[in-house]
């Protein structure tokens, strides 16, 4: 930590920082973060260092530099004393995006997603109209790009083998897609149910794997909207494809039309086994008599649903910390690889004044400063941690209650982490490194690196 003391024309001082010199065989596995007194963060170094590199800090005297290493480096950093740049004026910039006041929770058009609308297109289905109107509806709210959504169409029939109709993968938009429902025409045939099951196995060989393969660390979301049930499955094919859905983190969302009919095993003894476990159940919208279909319920409370999607939920109650007792936690829940868009999970601990409560990640991976973990004691925050690591861990005071949140973006999904909540009698034993480690997977990290635990007394973290 560097700290500039003294005045500089009248004012606190800054720096100008560059690299004097830099000299090693190799960066792979190294982190550099410069930060300031504050927390904001100046530089991450995940890469060769480069010479030209320079940096103006004219609002903070304290600089402070972390170094996570893996190999050994030679690098000077160099700081010229500036005055510090004051503001003039202690009204708020306009910020840079303006707020998203549109009647969803979060604003589609900026989510990175992979959605699938599916369709019934049996005869039997009396609500096909209203299904092509309302996928066409949700489908028209996101922006299709490599930087944000994109869209297949995907049906399913008595007879005729749908799919993928005559589009390619994501090859479509809003104004595709109502091309796409201009010409789709209800189909009998058989005994009238769809066949869904045999036909998704086609839709696994095609985005599984090849060119048209969902993209790595982008939600994948499967919207299905029938009023009927399915045809009945093969023998093996209810294993297989919730296999496959688990395998893919497919969130299936079924949007049930049948008014007079609650999506259970009464009426839907097929379609329901269309799900995955754990973080990939499915999970179905069913209108009522009295709740007509609605939109913006599925968008609000389905899609951008993360702790529902991802199967996990705040807790309802606190959890008594006892010394010594490890309280594990997990986000995403065990077998899942990513967590969810638009997550908040709040974990609530309560421990005794006296106790000092130590927060161990064995493994975290997070969209660096988009996703965060938040720690805070008595409704204050203490800890805000973003980013990956293979191993980390620090100690808060407890005066009562002890919040653990994780909040997610509508941007990329990564493995989350692992952890467990543990009170000490004081800071001194908390602060001893504990005793087992996991080894994470290389494979969990976005830059296929993992840096050895250490711990971190910074008020703000940023890994």
């Amino acid at each position: 930590m560097v700290n500039i003391t003294g005045l500089i024309g009248g004012s606190p001082a800054g720096a100008k920082l560059s690299i004097l010199s830099y000299n090693a065989t190799s960066f792979a596995g190294n982190f550099i973060i410069i930060t300031t007194g504050s927390g904001d963060i100046v530089k991450n170094f995940t890469d060769t260092p480069s010479s030209s590199w320079g940096a103006t800090v004219d609002y903070s005297n304290v600089i402070i530099f972390t170094f996570d290493l893996t190999t050994a480096i030679d690098i000077v950093f160099f700081l010229v004393p500036i005055a510090q740049s004051l503001p003039t004026t202690t009204t708020l910039a306009p910020p840079t995006t303006p707020p998203y006041n549109g009647p969803y929770t979060f604003d589609p058009s900026l989510t990175l997603i992979d959605l699938t609308v599916a369709i019934d297109a049996s005869s039997l289905n009396k609500g096909f109209n209203d299904c092509k109107n309302t996928l066409q509806k949700i489908a028209s709210l996101y922006s299709y790009d490599s930087g944000n959504a994109r869209l297949s169409f995907f049906g399913f029939s008595p007879t005729a083998n749908i799919g993928f109709g005559l589009n390619e993968p994501w090859s479509l938009d809003n104004v595709t897609l109502q091309n796409v429902w201009t010409t789709l025409k209800p189909i009998t045939g058989g005994n009238g149910y769809s066949n869904v099951f045999a036909p998704f196995k086609n839709y696994f060989e095609q985005v599984q794997d090849g060119p048209y393969k969902f993209r790595d660390n982008v939600q994948r979301v499967f919207l299905y909207c029938t009023s009927i049930d399915a045809g009945k499955p093969g023998s093996t094919d209810v294993q297989l494809i919730q296999g496959l859905i688990d395998d893919n983190d497919l969130k299936v969302i079924i949007i049930n039309l049948n008014s007079t009919s609650s999506f259970d095993t009464a009426f839907f003894q097929n379609l329901i086994q269309l799900t995955g476990t754990g973080s990939s159940k499915a999970y179905a919208y069913s209108v009522t008599e009295s709740s007509p279909l609605d939109v913006k319920k599925i968008v609000n409370e389905y899609i951008q649903n993360g702790n529902q999607l991802c199967s996990l939920p705040s807790s309802s109650d606190a959890i008594l910390l006892d010394l010594w007792r490890d309280n594990s936690f997990n986000v995403p829940i065990p077998d899942a690889h990513v967590y969810c868009n638009y997550m908040n999970s709040v974990q609530i601990y309560h421990a005794k004044p006296s106790q000092v409560v130590r927060f161990k990640f064995d493994d975290f991976n997070l969209n660096y400063n988009k996703d965060f973990v938040i720690v805070s004691t008595d409704n204050v925050e203490v800890g805000r941690i973003t980013g990956y690591t293979g191993y980390t861990y620090f100690c808060v005071q407890a005066n009562d209650t002890v919040t653990l949140t994780f909040t997610s973006t509508g941007d990329k999904v990564y493995s989350g982490f692992t952890g467990a909540v543990t009170a000490f009698p004081d800071i001194d034993t908390c602060k001893t490194p504990p005793s087992k480690l996991t080894t994470p997977s290389s494979s969990s990290s976005p830059s296929g690196n993992y840096k050895v635990g250490q711990y971190h007394e910074y008020k703000y973290i940023h890994l």
